[in-house]
């Protein structure tokens, strides 16, 4: 009989993406850190780290915080795996 595979321990928080390029090209004033409004596959793809943010901005509306332009991979079933790039609607903003 195999042995059991052990899933590696997560930690309570992890970063899953981030804009490296953003902290170097601009001075940051503010730091909010958000939760996001993600649907079916996208939870997973950002899991496995398939998700890119380098030309992603957050755009404030009346109905709240915007992510525009990031690209979060949507799998193989979803649309045969078509790159489709749309906006994200932040849940929650706190400052850190």
């Amino acid at each position: 009989m195999p042995k059991p595979v052990k899933k590696p321990e997560r930690k309570g928080e992890q970063i899953v993406a981030q804009n490296r390029a953003a902290s170097y090209n601009y001075h940051i004033l503010e730091r909010l850190e958000a939760g996001m409004v993600l649907h079916g596959t996208e939870v997973k793809a950002l899991r496995e780290g398939k998700a890119n943010i380098r030309d992603a901005y957050v755009d404030f509306k009346s109905d709240g915080a915007w992510l525009v332009n990031a690209h979060i991979a949507l799998g193989v079933a979803v649309f045969s795996g078509i790159e489709i790039i749309w906006d994200r609607q932040f849940g929650f903003l706190k400052e850190t």
